[in-house]
């Protein structure tokens, strides 16, 4: 199992088509799971938001570990402690549309505490899956007589 993560900001939004063709292509052809992530929502227009909202419900271009949105802190302004961002972020997505109107479990998909659970989840896996495989082929090495 791999994992591929595909961000994606406002900025680069003239090319998302492109790269989502690109990360389809990568699960077709290498059928690696994929990881969306929608990142400063709050530069966006009002309806890249609700199109970016259809990625997060999983309602187009599902990935195998789906979208997540992510906001965020300001870099620029001097009180950005990573406490209070993530306090700004929880505040942004439950106050603002069209995130506000999300679902439960939707909105499990919002914020970078959850988007970083998801990852130990992930990654967890991986590193038990990989340890296993790593015993099992030692393990005639280790029991043969040197």
């Amino acid at each position: 199992m791999k994992l591929r993560v595909a961000m994606i900001t406002p900025e680069g939004e003239p090319s998302v088509g492109q790269l989502l063709v690109h990360t389809s292509f990568l699960k077709i052809i290498h059928m690696c799971d994929l990881l969306g992530v929608l990142t400063k929502p709050d530069r966006c227009q009002d309806a890249a938001n609700e199109k970016w909202a259809r990625y997060v419900r999983n309602e187009i271009e599902t990935l195998h570990h789906g979208w997540f949105c992510v906001k965020q802190h300001d870099t620029q302004s001097p009180q950005s402690d990573l406490q209070r961002a993530r306090h700004e972020e929880v505040h942004y997505f439950e106050k603002i549309n069209p995130w506000q109107g999300f679902s439960r479990q939707a909105r499990n998909r919002l914020g970078t505490k959850n988007l970083v659970r998801c990852l130990e989840e992930i990654l967890s896996e991986l590193i038990t899956n990989r340890y296993a495989i790593i015993c099992i082929s030692s393990e005639p090495m280790l029991n043969s007589p040197s």
